[in-house]
């Protein structure tokens, strides 16, 4: 699961169906945008509002190459590839999506287990990294946070080595979970503990368990890294 859409899915359906949730370049809900938003984005924020299709070509080709860190640099197929996704939202989509809100409280309820990874660009012009990280900080609980230089905005055009290798270490860290504890999920349901696992802590939805045969942890309370 990636971005803002955790949260809609929260609201709905439930955390229950969301083992994971990915960021990159993105933060948690739609209604903190303005705590985390550069001033770059919140000036051309209003470009992408404007439903004129004599102001879409220079206004795609702005949004595409402020999403790398070095736009001049991006080539030419990756550009027009990107400005071609953008056409294909129907302006009432993109004028709507931007500006809406939403109920982000399911997901609060869940944000002190609920893992997140949290891919950042120090070079990102849409989402300030450093407040981002801050916020993490202040109201989520299990998460592991990347900040990496000469990146930006999307962090997998930039640094992809990187990127992949953190997103395969998570999907990891989440599929063992899965796969070494069927017993373990029948007593999470019940509050306790099988062999060989240790109860780190107890949420709404049951409690939170670690192998503790080898120290490696469901759950990494501020995971944070540079």
């Amino acid at each position: 699961m990636g971005g803002v859409i955790a949260a809609d899915i929260a609201t709905y359906y439930g955390t229950n169906l969301i083992r994971g949730v990915v960021l990159m370049g993105s933060f948690p809900h739609r209604n903190m945008h303005p705590e985390v938003a550069t001033p770059y984005i919140l000036n051309f924020i209003p470009k992408l509002l404007d439903p004129s299709l004599a102001n879409f070509g220079p206004t795609a080709k702005e949004f595409a190459e402020s999403c790398v860190a070095f736009g001049d640099k991006l080539d030419q197929a990756t550009k027009y590839s990107w400005m071609g996704a953008v056409a294909g939202q129907h302006p009432d989509v993109r004028v709507w999506s931007i500006p809406h809100t939403q109920d982000e409280t399911a997901l609060m309820k869940s944000s002190s287990t609920l893992p997140y990874l949290v891919l950042h660009g120090k070079m990102d012009k849409h989402v300030d990294g450093v407040k981002l990280k801050a916020f993490m900080k202040k109201y989520f609980g299990n998460y592991v946070f990347r900040l990496w230089d000469n990146v930006g905005h999307a962090s997998f055009w930039d640094a992809p080595a990187d990127s992949n290798k953190e997103i395969i270490a998570f999907a990891k860290r989440l599929g063992q979970v899965s796969i070494r504890s069927g017993t373990a999920f029948r007593s999470y349901l019940s509050n306790t503990a099988p062999q060989g696992w240790a109860v780190l802590s107890n949420s709404a939805d049951g409690p939170i368990l670690s192998p503790d045969a080898d120290g490696t942890s469901d759950v990494v309370p501020n995971a944070s890294g540079a």
